[in-house]
């Protein structure tokens, strides 16, 4: 696209030329794109997971409500720990036990 730079790209209540307006569109969606692509998937950015149901665990120290926000190594440990509870609830239901907690 050939753009003269005397043009009336600031000139106020002028109508742009097809050429330059269908160029301000195409930037005006293209831009905020590109911007919200290298913000939503930077390097920088660490993952964290959220915790949308809170779980209680006597295998952890911590306790992780609704809201919390834990880094990817954290979050597999309270995965971890909540998956060994409840394959323990299950072996004991199935055995005709009563669950205890651990």
């Amino acid at each position: 696209m050939k753009f003269s730079s005397s043009g009336n790209w600031w000139a106020v209540r002028k109508d742009l030329g097809h050429t330059r307006a269908t160029f301000l569109m195409v930037c005006s969606f293209v831009l905020p794109l590109l911007i919200w692509c290298v913000a939503a998937y930077g390097p920088w950015w660490e993952v964290a997971y959220q915790v949308t149901i809170p779980a209680d665990t006597t295998r952890l120290q911590s306790v992780y409500t609704t809201g919390n926000r834990l880094t990817p190594g954290t979050w597999r440990e309270f995965q971890d720990a909540v998956t060994k509870d409840n394959q323990e609830i299950l072996a004991a239901r199935e055995s005709g036990q009563t669950a205890t907690a651990t």
